[in-house]
């Protein structure tokens, strides 16, 4: 029986979205006879705590030593109240894009001060437990320092999961200039090192695969999933209908500009107002956007909310009227893939996705969950706000049939494709 060592920052009960993917993956790689262990932080801070129940096989075992005692002890010890349930729902924040001062100076982010333990750590776990391969996942990407330290130390077959691009971010160019070439030369060392590259799209893949020609073979897109959960009845509730956007609105690159001038449109049309329609935003709204609903004088159509436990949260999609996705408008933006979208996959409620992306919009179309616009059809976003918001039953989601190809088990089939891929090759390969 094959055995994994996982290494992941982020893992539940952390609240962060890339905590989901190395959590489905511990949870359905045991079913396709592989033995996890995941090393993942010691503490999670209380305002990033989701307090809904996560399962796993007995044969994960979970260790949380990836940060260096002192750390675990100071997040522990802070007293908190801006809780992950009880964020304020004023709370705005200005666009993403530039990295805090220390980011742009700390290659890979500030979790590299602690790699040095990480990778002693996992070292120690990868021998005790003989494990066969490790995978790492980043954010941040110093865990993949602490993948090749593993993988060094015990010549076993090393995969890296990057969750996002690395130097093909809009907040790369933000760093310092030395910044900048440490990890270039970091992200370099990793594809030409890892027995396989794993990564979110298809066009990341693509441009990477462009980038490292002579590693092309060993990088692979493997999207992100969803697990099948209970979910309520897909009905419309009594009341506004609602638009819903679940997750941070940065503003600039990433906005809901489109849909406020939208409902501005309809509200110069048909005088509506919030007894017709609410828009509701659960995590920070910029303050970009927040000033432009003021301006086209639309604001008393928000409702921002603070983020709620995933399992509430897939409640509240479901019986939303539109669901809101914008793409990522910047040089790099057809690179992602957002990872609600597979949220919004499972929950079956139409969605709308403003933004130029050729695989999201591809995905939006085989799946028959909404529609896809690009930002200037203004009109096409008008009407389908107004189809919505009158309960146009032809206004559909996604068919459980046709989302079925991002379930998280079809993922960890994937992935353990690529493991067992990379574990051949490592034998192939080792002199004799």
């Amino acid at each position: 029986m094959p055995r994994l060592l996982l290494v992941a920052w982020l893992f539940p009960p952390h609240a962060n979205v890339g905590a989901k993917r190395p959590w489905r993956l511990a949870r359905h790689l045991p079913s396709l006879g592989w033995d996890v262990t995941v090393l993942t932080q010691a503490a999670v801070p209380p305002r990033f705590f989701d307090s809904t129940p996560v399962a796993l096989p007995d044969r994960v075992r979970v260790v949380r030593a990836y940060d260096p005692p002192w750390l675990a002890r100071a997040v522990a010890a802070i007293d908190d109240r801006r809780s992950y349930s009880k964020t304020p729902s004023s709370s705005t924040i200005d666009a993403q894009g530039s990295p805090s001062a220390l980011s742009r100076w700390l290659p890979t982010e500030p979790a590299v001060v602690w790699a040095g333990h990480a990778a002693a750590r996992a070292i120690t776990l990868a021998r005790s437990e003989r494990v066969d391969a490790v995978l790492t996942t980043s954010y941040p990407f110093s865990a993949h320092l602490v993948g090749a330290a593993v993988a060094r130390a015990l010549s076993i077959s090393w995969v890296a999961d990057l969750r996002d691009p690395w130097t093909m971010h809009f907040s790369h160019k933000a760093k310092s200039a030395p910044t900048q070439a440490i990890e270039r030369a970091l992200e370099r060392e990793t594809f030409r090192r890892a027995s396989a590259v794993t990564v979110t799209t298809e066009a990341l893949r693509d441009a990477y695969r462009a980038r490292f020609e002579g590693r092309a073979e060993r990088i692979h897109a493997v999207r992100n999933a969803f697990d099948p959960m209970p979910l309520p009845p897909l009905a419309r509730t009594a009341g506004p209908a609602r638009l819903v956007h679940f997750g941070h609105v940065y503003g600039g690159a990433r906005s809901l500009a489109t849909i406020l001038r939208a409902l501005a449109e309809l509200r110069r049309q048909s005088g509506l107002d919030a007894t017709r329609v609410v828009l509701e935003n659960y995590g920070r709204f910029s303050q970009q956007d927040l000033s432009l609903a003021r301006e086209l004088g639309v604001e008393d159509l928000l409702s921002l909310q603070a983020p709620m436990p995933y399992d509430a949260g897939m409640a509240s999609l479901r019986g939303a009227a539109l669901l809101l996705l914008p793409a990522w408008e910047s040089e790099f933006g057809p690179l992602f893939l957002p990872a609600k979208l597979y949220d919004y996959l499972l929950v079956g409620a139409p969605v709308l996705v403003v933004g130029e992306n050729p695989e999201l919009a591809r995905i939006i179309e085989e799946t028959g969950a909404g529609v896809c616009v690009e930002p200037h059809e203004h009109r096409t976003i008008v009407e389908t706000l107004r189809r919505a918001i009158d309960g146009d039953a032809t206004l559909s989601g996604a068919a459980p049939a046709r989302a079925a190809a991002f379930d998280a088990r079809a993922m960890a089939a994937r992935f353990d494709e690529v493991l067992r891929s990379s574990q051949a090759r490592m034998w192939h390969t080792r002199p004799r």
